[in-house]
């Protein structure tokens, strides 16, 4: 009986973690992130704001919230690094990911991203229902940014609420992220209570 009352309590407290916590990585990845959200409505960017919010709420209330939320981020993270490669420029152009250089990532695909899309049903969808057809370079760079700004946020929102992180326990924020700091191979390292309580 003790067992139970612990794990519903335990449960409750990781629900009301998850929103708080993706309250403030809302603000963080795609509110205030100038970056990401530069060029966009004020509407758009609220109403996003509010579908992600609703995304965690919906998460937080599944029968498993951490399984739900590790299947988030892995379609996050699968539908973000698809639009990466495409916003890589080529060299000599400085390149922040990492990932140019990598096997098959080499920054050559952003210049040729009208002949994609016509080569590409994949690429194609994304321009199903907005009742445009791309007829240069131009038309097909600005939707694809935007899905990689959202896929980045979206894809960061869901990784914080699995991991937490530490500076917002010195701002003072522990409920929200309550994580402590462990050293692992001199390196520190943020262990998260998610995993406490089964996030």
């Amino acid at each position: 009986m003790f067992k139970l009352i612990k794990s519903t309590l335990a449960v409750r407290k990781m629900r009301k973690l998850a929103v708080d916590g993706g309250r403030l990585a809302i603000n963080e990845y795609w509110t205030d992130n100038e970056e990401a959200i530069k060029d966009l409505s004020p509407e758009f960017v609220k109403q996003q704001a509010e579908s992600m919010m609703q995304e965690i709420i919906k998460v937080s209330l599944s029968p498993d919230p951490r399984m739900a939320n590790r299947s988030k981020l892995r379609d996050c993270l699968w539908e973000m690094s698809r639009f990466q490669v495409l916003v890589i420029d080529p060299p000599p152009a400085k390149e922040q990911s990492g990932l140019r250089g990598q096997v098959g990532i080499t920054g050559e695909l952003k210049p040729t991203l009208f002949e994609l899309y016509q080569a590409d049903e994949g690429l194609r969808q994304l321009f199903h229902g907005s009742g445009e057809t791309p007829k240069n370079w131009d038309d097909v760079w600005n939707p694809v940014l935007l899905r990689y700004r959202l896929c980045h946020a979206w894809t960061h929102i869901f990784h914080t609420l699995r991991f937490g992180r530490l500076r917002h326990i010195r701002q003072g924020l522990v409920s929200a992220f309550p994580c402590c700091n462990v050293r692992l191979a001199g390196e520190s390292v943020s262990r998260c209570a998610w995993n406490d309580v089964g996030f």
